[in-house]
């Protein structure tokens, strides 16, 4: 399953990404602002986006 995932905070961002990879999920981007997820989300056309409901404008 591929997957955006959207977080501003690194830490978190980096270890969704490992939990998200270790369970055999393909993350396809992980971004940190608005404007970089709705790119993410129109490039790749994941199945699913992982997203911080405050994650904050550019």
């Amino acid at each position: 399953m591929r997957v955006v995932l959207g977080e501003d905070l690194v830490l978190l961002r980096d270890g969704l990404i490992r939990l998200l990879s270790a369970y055999g999920f393909d993350v396809v981007e992980a971004v940190d602002s608005g404007p970089a997820l709705l790119k993410a989300m129109v490039d790749h056309r994941p199945d699913v986006g992982v997203v911080d409901v405050r994650l904050p404008p550019p």
